[in-house]
């Protein structure tokens, strides 16, 4: 049996790509970064955070926690980037400005909706004993990988890497407390609708 060809690929680089590829990443950066802005007047304008869940506060900081991170690692740290060109020679960081710009930003404007939690009317609320030890576990498990990483045992793109994981798996499951507590209450007065529709909007 004839041994199969070999296949060559080459990564071509097109300045016309490159430039829309920056600007739509500029405006899915502005869409985001806004739709956080309806939720914290709709929490300033109701001095209440009543109907807001939050667990879906909790994962939404962990994972721009984790994107804040992973992007600032193939953006600025020289031993990620480094290992990425050993890895992948002919490869491109897909990572921008706007993506480090955007997570930096949404995790600033989450800790400040959650800073609104401890100063508005809550109603008793707070998070799950799931959410809890979801986060613990997390926390636990990122440090352990950090030894493991400093030991040398993986590398620092593979420790990088597991952020981009959390990141995805939180995306998957985060809005479902919220949901929950939609469905509960009856209501959706504690929610803007406008986060939700930006966040379409950028996607």
């Amino acid at each position: 049996m004839a041994n199969p060809p070999d296949l060559d690929m080459a990564v071509i680089h097109s300045r016309p790509v490159e430039t829309v590829n920056v600007v739509l990443g500029w405006l899915c950066f502005a869409s985001w970064s806004i739709s956080f802005y309806p939720q914290v007047w709709k929490n300033w304008k109701r001095k209440s955070v009543i109907g807001l869940s939050f667990d879906f506060l909790g994962y939404n900081l962990l994972g721009w926690i984790c994107y804040s991170m992973f992007n600032a690692a193939l953006l600025w740290y020289p031993a990620v980037i480094h290992e990425y060109h050993l890895k992948y020679p002919h490869g491109v960081i897909s990572v921008q400005l706007s993506d480090a710009c955007f997570s930096f930003h949404a995790f600033l404007l989450t800790g400040f909706t959650i800073l609104q939690c401890f100063l508005y009317e809550r109603g008793g609320q707070t998070l799950s004993s799931v959410c809890r030890t979801l986060l613990a576990l997390f926390v636990c498990a990122m440090v352990i990988m950090l030894i493991v990483a400093t030991s040398g045992c993986i590398t620092w793109l593979q420790y990088v890497s597991i952020f981009s994981y959390v990141k995805l798996a939180v995306t998957l499951f985060k809005y479902s407390p919220q949901v929950y507590v939609n469905c509960r209450k009856k209501s959706t007065e504690a929610v803007s609708i406008y986060q939700f529709l930006l966040d379409l909007t950028g996607g």
